[in-house]
């Protein structure tokens, strides 16, 4: 029978990672950097087994986990042709079955992306778990929705699809931890064994800057198209009708971003920033302007724009089902967006708002309480 103990008596835990966590630069990763880091803070021993498929920091790895092996992922073309998800397939490193079975403790999958294995039958009576980043046929839904290439939409719909199938392997897990109350209660759907630990996030207390700042922020990754068509947006729609400068920053930006920055005029592009620079310009910013397109799963810039800067402006898809409301300014277009802005310029977070903050977060989305909640699930 599986044992979650060493031969010491220590505690231990498997966790698939899909990508590598160092440095936790984007919303997946920071979820898992910072889950991995928690469990290890309550005694939890971590392996934590990763793919490599040509970001982040390999050696930064083991001042984070117990033990770490790192797989590549295998991107050949052909497995573009299963039916099986191609961010799952790729993952599907017979290595990694291997190590899983070799160290009988239970098993954190960290997205559906790591679940190849998920059913496999020689993981029959392990206690598995599986941690959801989104309802993931959603997100690549919307993803086909806001791409113009037309081989790239077609990869994200027929992914969608393979997804939205996948999704029944999840019957094989043991206990789903949702990222938010809205995925909570589709998984509830599918699942019997559901609870909401909500995102882990490298923020242990609000820090709402006194004095006003000057400019307004927009920070994601650009390489996503969801990313980028919110950056556009603000570019063409916002930033024309305001006397301030937009600052736009994240990573690998695409090259019509790029043109459509320089054409504007009053906006500025950052690229590839470390996460103390990013930080930052969050802190620096007089609102962090944060509209979306995707209603999928949590995300995390919006944590740290309300635990580090001060007004945090966003459209309706952005918080929705999250509990956030309250502690934002929403502005439901455009034109609404521009007049809250112009509202808030010069204007100082009032202390009853950061209280509100401090109360709302430091309760329902501390990572101490959210990795308590997934060992008292697991080990229990």
């Amino acid at each position: 029978m599986a044992s979650a103990t060493d031969k010491h008596g220590e505690r231990w835990l498997h966790v698939v990672a899909f990508d590598i966590p160092t440095p936790p630069a984007y919303g997946g990763v920071i979820d898992i950097y910072y889950s991995v880091k928690a469990l290890e803070q309550l005694g939890i021993r971590v392996h934590l087994h990763t793919f490599n498929y040509g970001r982040g920091d390999v050696n930064a790895l083991k001042n984070l986990a117990s033990k770490v092996t790192v797989y590549p992922r295998r991107k050949e073309r052909k497995k573009l042709l299963s039916a099986t998800p191609f961010i799952v397939l790729t993952r599907a490193h017979p290595v990694l079955l291997k190590n899983l079975l070799k160290e009988e403790y239970p098993i954190l999958f960290h997205g559906l992306h790591t679940t190849a294995f998920l059913g496999h039958p020689k993981l029959t009576g392990r206690k598995k778990i599986v941690r959801t980043h989104n309802v993931e046929h959603d997100y690549y839904r919307g993803l086909a929705y806001s791409e113009s290439s037309l081989w790239t939409k077609l990869y994200f719909y027929l992914e969608a699809w393979k997804l939205k199938r996948w999704e029944k392997t999840l019957l094989n897990a043991d206990l789903l931890a949702a990222i938010s109350e809205k995925d909570t209660a589709h998984f509830r759907s599918l699942h019997p064994n559901v609870i909401s630990v909500a995102a882990f996030h490298p923020n242990d207390g609000v820090r709402v800057p006194k004095q006003t700042g000057d400019y307004i922020l927009y920070h994601g990754n650009l390489s996503v198209v969801e990313n980028h068509v919110a950056a556009m947006w603000l570019v063409e729609q916002v930033a024309p009708h305001l006397d301030v400068t937009l600052m736009i920053a994240g990573k690998e930006p695409r090259q019509e971003l790029v043109d459509a920055v320089e054409k504007a005029g009053g906006a500025e592009l950052f690229s590839d920033l470390t996460v103390d620079e990013l930080h930052q310009l969050v802190q620096g910013a007089q609102v962090n302007v944060l509209p979306t397109f995707q209603a999928t799963g949590l995300k995390l810039k919006l944590l740290e724009a309300l635990h580090s800067g001060r007004w945090c402006l966003v459209n309706p898809p952005m918080v929705q089902g999250t509990g956030l409301e309250e502690l934002c300014v929403v502005a439901g277009n455009a034109s609404e967006m521009v007049q809250a802005i112009k509202e808030l310029w010069g204007k100082a977070v009032p202390a009853d708002e950061v209280a509100k903050r401090m109360n709302l977060l430091e309760s329902r989305f501390g990572g101490k309480q959210g990795a308590q909640l997934l060992v008292d699930a697991i080990f229990s």
